[in-house]
């Protein structure tokens, strides 16, 4: 299959101004241009542009993108699947993130939107905790008293 300049710009969502600039630097040529000086890209083209844009959304230049591609010791099958872990480990990071910002927008509602049942539960919360600590401080006082009282027996 063939594509024109604007064909293949719509297909990988770039412009035709960067397909040309790709072709003066001699990163992407065309397949072959026709005598009325369109472009036509093949389906090697493609391929090719694919891997370009890839190094790009890692934030590879031209320059050392020019020189990955054009490189004997290019192998497209190994640098797509370096690709795909690449991709991935970001898409684990980006959901571990939404999950962190999502967490943190349910603790936010809760906060803003606690009704009254909510606060009425905290409050029972509370008033269980203080019955805690007084049961508490009653036993220790017992304690004390009985330590107290065993002192005092000892002593007499």
């Amino acid at each position: 299959m063939s594509y024109s300049i604007g064909e293949l710009a719509k297909l990988a969502g770039i412009s035709t101004r960067t397909l040309r600039h790709y072709d003066a630097i001699d990163l992407l040529k065309p397949a072959y241009v026709e005598e009325n000086g369109y472009r036509v890209y093949s389906e090697d083209e493609v391929k090719v542009l694919q891997q370009i844009m890839f190094y790009r959304e890692f934030g590879i230049t031209l320059e050392e993108i020019y020189a990955i591609v054009n490189s004997s010791e290019f192998d497209r099958l190994k640098a797509l699947e370096t690709h795909y872990q690449h991709l991935k480990s970001e898409k684990d990071r980006i959901s571990q993130l939404m999950n962190t910002v999502e967490n943190t927008i349910k603790i936010y509602k809760e906060d803003l939107t606690m009704s009254k049942k909510n606060l009425k539960a905290l409050k029972n919360n509370k008033l269980k905790l203080m019955k805690k600590n007084m049961v508490k401080k009653s036993e220790k006082n017992t304690v004390m008293m009985s330590l107290i009282h065993q002192i005092k027996n000892s002593e007499i």
